[in-house]
C-alpha cells in the first residue's frame, strides 16, 4: 500500500510541477482498481471513463467544472494510468501526407486528483517517437492545420521520416465559495520532424494552448461559467538538399486542391534553403457554458466557443520576406445530456462546428542598392479560402455496472463532414467540395474472471461505414486571361488521391482485448491490451492502394 501512495506522489508533481502545483494527469484507462475496505486503499476494479462520465462539466474546455468531480467514494480522489504503447500502420488509404509504412513508440502517465475539498487537479505527460518509409507529399507535419499547403508531388521523391512528440498538459479547479469556482489550464505540446531524401526538409512545431475561467451556480441546478481561450502555433521549416547539388527538385505552392504555382529548390520563394521559415497561427476565443442537472438523475450541459485566428508565413524585416498572412474565424457547439441509473449510465452528446479561414499573398519588391537589399510590401491578393464543418450525434451506454465497472458498453454515432476550399491564382481559380457521412457502432463486453483478487478480461469491436461525394474540381477564370498571365500547375493524380480520401466509400472494422490483473498485494494493476484496426475503400480510381492496417500493443499500470 505504501509503495503505491508513493508513486502516486511521485508522479503528480511531476505531471504538473508547470502550474507551480502538484496537478495529476487524466487517465484514460479502461480498468483501474480502486475499492475500499475499513478505510484502506485496496486492490477492485473500476473502468476511468465511466467514473468520470457522471461528471458532465469535464467534458467541456473550462477548467473551473474539474471541481464537480466528487465520488462519495474517497478512494476515488486520485486515479494514475502509467503506460508504454507500440503501434504499426501498413497502407495508402489515409492523408497523402502520411507514410505508407509506419511505427511508433510511446510512453505516457495520467491522472485526476482531488486534493480536500476545494482543489481538483488534472493533466498528462507524454513523449512518442515515430518512424515512416515512403513519405512524401505535404512538407508540413499536419497540413489540415494550414492555411495553405507545400506539397511534393512526385512520388520518386518519396522518403524515410522521423518524428518525436513532447506533451505536458495540466489543469486546476478550485472552489472559492459554495456558488463560485474557478480555473486555469496549459496545455504545451512540441514536436521535429525530418525527412531524410532529397529534397528534404526539418520542421519544429510548438503548439500552445491556455485557457482561464469560472463557473457559478446560480440554484435550481442551474450553473453556468466562462472562459478564456489563448492558442498559439508556431512551424518551424527550413529546406536542404544533401545529394546530387546539381539536381533540381520541385515544390507545388498549392493554394488549395493541388492548384498553384511551381516552385523550384534552387529559387528564393517559400522553399528556399536561406533561412528558416515560421508559420505562425494565434488565436483568442471565448467560451460560455451553460448546465442543468435534477438530482443525480438528469444532467445537462452545453457549451458554445468562438475563437478568431490570424498569422503568417515568412519573417517580415528589412531584409527577410513575409510571404502571406490568413485570418479566420471558428464557432464549436457542443451539448450532453446525461441520464444515470442504478446500473447503468446514458449520454447523447451533439456537435456543431464551422471552420472559415481566408489566406492572402503579399505582393511585394526587393530593391538591392549598394550591397543592402529592402523589401518594400504591397497590398495582398487572395490566395485561397476554406469552408468545413460537420455535425455529430453520438450516444454511450453503460449498462450492469457495478462498483465501477460496467458489463457491457455500448457506443453509436454518426458524422457528418464537409470541406470546400477555393483557390485563387488570378484570373485563375479551382472549387473543390467535399463531404462525408460516417456511422459507427461499437461495443465491449468486460468479464470478472476472479473476484477473490479480480481479473477482468475485456473484448471490443467496433465497425464504421461512410460514404461520401461532392465536386473533385470546378476550374474556371475571373476573367479573361492575357497572354502573359501564366496557367497555374495542376496535378490530377494527386487530385485525384486526396478527392477520394475525403469521399470515398469506405469500410472500417476494429477490435481490442484487455487483460487486466492484480500486481502482488499492492493497489497497483498491470494490464495489457493489443488491439487492430483495418480501413478499406471501395470504387476508386486514383488511389495506389485500397487498404490501411493498423495495430497496436500497450503495457501499463494503474494505481
Amino acid at each position: 500500500m505504501k509503495i503505491g501512495r508513493h508513486l502516486s506522489f511521485i508522479l503528480y508533481p511531476l505531471s504538473l510541477g508547470m502550474m507551480m502545483l502538484s496537478a495529476a494527469v487524466p487517465a484514460s484507462a479502461q480498468l483501474t482498481d480502486l475499492d475500499t475496505q475499513d478505510g484502506q486503499r485496496t486492490i477492485g476494479w473500476l473502468d476511468y471513463d465511466q467514473t468520470l462520465m457522471p461528471y458532465s462539466w469535464m467534458l467541456t474546455g473550462n477548467a473551473a467544472g474539474l471541481t464537480t468531480y466528487m465520488p462519495a467514494d474517497t478512494a476515488l480522489y486520485r486515479l494514475a494510468d502509467a503506460y508504454v504503447s507500440a503501434a504499426t500502420s501498413h497502407g495508402r488509404f489515409a492523408p497523402q501526407h502520411l507514410a505508407a509504412h509506419s511505427s511508433d513508440v510511446s510512453v505516457g502517465v495520467r491522472s485526476v486528483y482531488r486534493m480536500g475539498q476545494r482543489v481538483v487537479f488534472r493533466g498528462q505527460m507524454g513523449y512518442q517517437n515515430l518512424w515512416g518509409k515512403g513519405a512524401g507529399g505535404s512538407v508540413w507535419i499536419n497540413p489540415r492545420m494550414m492555411p495553405f499547403d507545400i506539397t511534393e508531388y512526385e512520388d520518386s521523391t518519396r522518403g524515410n521520416t522521423r518524428q518525436e512528440i513532447f506533451l505536458v498538459d495540466g489543469a486546476v479547479g478550485v472552489s472559492l465559495a459554495p456558488w463560485l469556482s474557478v480555473g486555469a489550464e496549459v496545455n504545451y505540446k512540441t514536436s521535429n520532424y525530418t525527412k531524410q531524401r532529397d529534397p528534404r526538409h526539418t520542421n519544429g512545431l510548438m503548439l500552445l494552448h491556455g485557457s482561464a475561467g469560472l463557473m457559478m451556480r446560480l440554484g435550481g441546478g442551474v450553473s453556468m461559467g466562462a472562459n478564456y481561450l489563448l492558442r498559439r502555433m508556431v512551424e518551424d521549416i527550413s529546406f536542404r538538399t544533401y545529394g546530387r547539388t546539381d539536381k533540381v527538385y520541385h515544390y507545388l505552392i498549392d493554394n488549395g486542391a493541388y492548384f498553384g504555382r511551381d516552385e523550384q529548390t534552387d529559387g528564393m520563394g517559400y522553399t528556399n534553403n536561406a533561412n528558416q521559415k515560421p508559420l505562425v497561427d494565434m488565436r483568442h476565443g471565448a467560451a460560455l457554458q451553460l448546465a442543468w442537472e435534477r438530482g443525480d438523475r438528469w444532467q445537462w450541459v452545453s457549451e458554445v466557443e468562438y475563437d478568431h485566428r490570424h498569422g503568417h508565413y515568412g519573417i517580415e524585416s528589412p531584409s527577410l520576406l513575409d510571404y502571406n498572412n490568413h485570418q479566420g474565424d471558428e464557432w464549436h457547439l457542443r451539448s450532453t445530456l446525461l441520464r444515470s441509473g442504478n446500473e447503468s449510465l446514458h449520454r447523447l452528446t451533439l456537435g456543431i462546428s464551422r471552420v472559415h479561414v481566408d489566406d492572402y499573398e503579399r505582393v511585394y519588391r526587393s530593391i538591392t542598392s549598394e550591397g543592402i537589399t529592402d523589401i518594400h510590401y504591397y497590398d495582398s491578393r487572395l490566395m485561397g479560402t476554406i469552408r468545413e464543418g460537420g455535425v455529430s450525434l453520438a450516444y454511450s451506454g453503460r449498462f450492469g455496472c457495478s462498483r465501477q465497472l460496467a458489463r457491457w458498453e455500448t457506443d453509436a454515432a454518426y458524422e457528418y463532414s464537409y470541406y470546400n476550399r477555393t483557390a485563387s491564382l488570378y484570373p485563375f481559380y479551382r472549387q473543390q467540395k467535399t463531404h462525408l457521412s460516417a456511422i459507427t457502432l461499437s461495443g465491449a463486453h468486460n468479464v470478472v474472471l476472479d473476484s477473490a483478487e479480480p481479473r477482468v478480461f475485456t473484448l471490443g469491436l467496433s465497425l464504421t461505414g461512410a460514404t461520401g461525394g461532392g465536386d473533385k474540381n470546378n476550374d474556371g477564370t475571373y476573367a479573361q486571361p492575357s497572354d502573359e498571365q501564366q496557367p497555374p500547375l495542376l496535378h490530377e493524380a494527386c487530385l485525384g488521391r486526396q478527392y477520394e480520401w475525403l469521399t470515398a466509400d469506405r469500410l472500417e472494422v476494429g477490435v481490442r482485448l484487455r487483460y487486466a490483473f492484480p500486481v502482488a498485494r499492492m493497489p497497483v494493476r498491470g494490464y495489457v491490451e493489443a488491439g487492430g484496426h483495418w480501413r478499406k475503400a471501395f470504387a476508386t480510381e486514383y488511389l495506389e492502394d485500397t487498404h490501411r492496417l493498423e495495430a497496436s500493443l500497450t503495457l501499463g499500470c494503474n494505481f
